[in-house]
This record gives structure tokens, sequence and C-alpha cells, in this order.
């Protein structure tokens, strides 16, 4: 999950623990220096509840990852992936902004999601909130609207990399 402001990572923070439990698997909440060293109010939804503990059973054949372990795990693995995959495309954290200028469209993450919208504020932008899996039906669809399309990532191209290789 890639927050753009502080808002989006508190929020974000939640729907990770949600998601690790869910599907059993841990969830990074990307963070980038822009995000981690800024001041600024966030709105807190509702009361805070305590979840009790709910343990850990100890399980080597799901846990340790030995190739005796790992080979009847990758089913498994497979079906996780295609589940998530699902949830990448349907996310309400991947979210599109219509724009006036169709001759350039950005699909971008976190905080540069911003500098694009300061940068470009009538071109369409595909921003993605939860990017891994990426959600390539709708990266396709959104490029499909546009006449040239620019990823726009900080530090790696990760996200174009698994584009281009879709």
């Amino acid at each position: 999950l890639e927050p753009a402001d502080s808002q989006e990572a508190y929020e974000m923070v939640k729907q990770a623990f949600a998601l690790s439990e869910q599907y059993e698997v841990p969830v990074i909440v990307r963070m980038t220096t822009r995000v981690c060293h800024v001041k600024a109010m966030v709105t807190v939804a509702g009361q805070r509840t305590e979840h009790a503990a709910a343990g850990f059973q100890k399980n080597p054949q799901r846990w340790v990852m030995t190739p005796a372990n790992a080979k009847p795990r990758l089913p498994v693995m497979h079906q996780r992936e295609r589940q998530l995959q699902a949830l990448s495309e349907t996310s309400d954290l991947n979210l599109s902004f219509a724009g006036s200028d169709r001759r350039i469209g950005f699909v971008t993450s976190g905080p540069a999601f911003m500098h694009v919208r300061e940068t470009f504020p009538n071109a369409p932008v595909l921003k993605l909130g939860f990017s891994c899996p990426p959600p390539l039906e709708k990266i396709r669809a959104f490029a499909g609207q546009v006449d040239t399309l620019v990823e726009v990532e900080e530090i790696e191209p990760v996200l174009e990399t698994e584009s281009r290789a879709a």
C-alpha cells in the first residue's frame, strides 16, 4: 500500500492489518521520506478498538520454507496471488481522476501523485494505493483512454517494470 499523505497513511495502516489477517500475508505500507517527515492533521475515525492477540500456532510446514515444505505450499501461494490480483483490480485505494487533456495520462502512486496533479492539473491520473500486485487490467484500460501514458514513481521503476512485463 502506498499512501500519498498522512491521512492516507493512517487509513492504509488499518487496511494493511485487515488484509494481512484475511490473506495471511505480510502487507507493507511503502512509506517515503516525504510522507514520514511531514506534520499534518489527521482525522481519526471512531473509537480505538483493542483486538486480542490471535496467538501463534506453531506449524513448521506453514512457516518454515525449506524445499520439502515449499513445494506443497506453492498452490496455496498461487491461489493467494490470484485473490490479491483480483482485489487490486477492484480496490477503492486505486483511484482514477479524469482530466480534460487526453494527450498525456499518468499512472502514479504515493507522494508522486501530488506532484503530478500540481504540475499537470488537466491530465488524467490513475493513482494506485494498492500497487502490489499492480492492477494491470485497470492500467491497460486507463492507457486506452490517453494518447501517451507516463508512469511516475519514486526511486525504482517497479510499476513500470511490472507493466512492461505484462
